[in-house]
């Protein structure tokens, strides 16, 4: 089973948007600003800030703080990242000023408010470019240059141990922390026994399927067969059930991807397609008539008889 590195994004925004996480994950990562719930109105800002040709790559999340019986506002922006990435502090110094730009818009100020960068990283490298803003500039560094580097936070570096809070919370964030990691034995029991207790809680038991949909995704089938061995053999039987369904389901997802290039691959070198051919062809679901589509084509039969068994 191929890797697929856009499960990582999907989850993170799963289960961060929901405002009771996004408060969990705060106060971890930046307790003074998140001490005491009752003080503050907390709200997970539903745009994105992501150039939508980057979306593939670049996931961003924007939590609003707001200072109950006050003006104060605060922001905490998180972009999440699973591999290294050189450029990340321009990228987010382009959100900082989209989101200050939006801010005077709407709530006109003197001053602007307070905006912290968060970049969470759970890759298996060390991270090791560079944060500042002014080491991406070249040449000599005046009052010009903008001082600006995003905190870093990598969850490699935070103990089992300094996680807790909501069951919910501590699946999502043990499944980040371990999905770019080695899955040794007590990793995947550790896993696997959060993610049966969430499957017996309703509040949790959606963030355990994620969790388990994206390793199925991220990870390799002898993998997911040993994670699936581990809990059958513990009775976790919906965590053993979901695990098998996920990589069933990906196996299936990429036989039909398969297919479809395949048959593009070999209507164009033979007769060409148009785009809306392609497009067509792309957009097949049903694996026997792609099969039949096949067929037809090493028959040697046209392309219009071809195309025909897709419709």
């Amino acid at each position: 089973m191929a890797i697929d590195t856009r499960p990582y994004d999907s989850f993170f925004r799963f289960a961060f948007t929901r405002i009771d996480l996004a408060w969990e994950l705060t106060r971890l990562i930046a307790p003074e600003l998140a001490s005491g719930r009752e003080g503050w109105r907390v709200s997970v800002d539903p745009d994105t800030f992501v150039d939508p040709a980057l979306r593939s790559e670049q996931t961003d999340l924007l939590i609003q703080l707001e200072r109950r019986g006050s003006e104060s506002l605060v922001y905490v922006l998180y972009e999440h990242k699973s591999s290294p990435d050189r450029w990340v502090a321009l990228q987010l110094l382009g959100y900082l000023t989209s989101i200050w730009r939006r801010s005077r818009s709407n709530r006109p100020a003197p001053t602007l408010p307070r905006i912290l960068p968060v970049v969470l990283y759970h890759g298996r490298p060390r991270w090791t470019e560079p944060l500042e803003f002014s080491r991406l500039v070249d040449g000599p560094h005046a009052d010009h240059v903008p001082r600006f580097a995003p905190e870093l936070v990598n969850l490699a570096d935070i103990a089992v141990e300094q996680i807790s809070g909501s069951l919910g919370f501590v699946v999502a964030l043990l499944a980040l922390k371990f999905v770019r990691q080695r899955l040794t034995d007590a990793r995947v029991r550790l896993l696997v026994s959060w993610w049966d207790r969430a499957h017996a809680d309703p509040a949790a038991r959606e963030l355990a399927e994620a969790a388990e949909r994206m390793y199925a995704r991220s990870r390799t089938r002898d993998e997911i067969d040993r994670m699936a061995t581990f809990a059958g053999d513990r009775e976790y039987h919906s965590v053993e059930e979901g695990l098998m369904t996920y990589a069933q389901e990906m196996l299936q997802t990429g036989q039909m991807r398969e297919k479809r290039n395949v048959l593009v691959r070999l209507l164009d070198l033979r007769f060409g397609l148009t785009e809306d051919e392609r497009a067509g062809i792309l957009s097949c679901d049903d694996s026997d008539a792609l099969d039949a589509a096949l067929d037809q084509f090493a028959e040697g039969l046209p392309k219009e008889s071809v195309l025909a068994r897709l419709s």
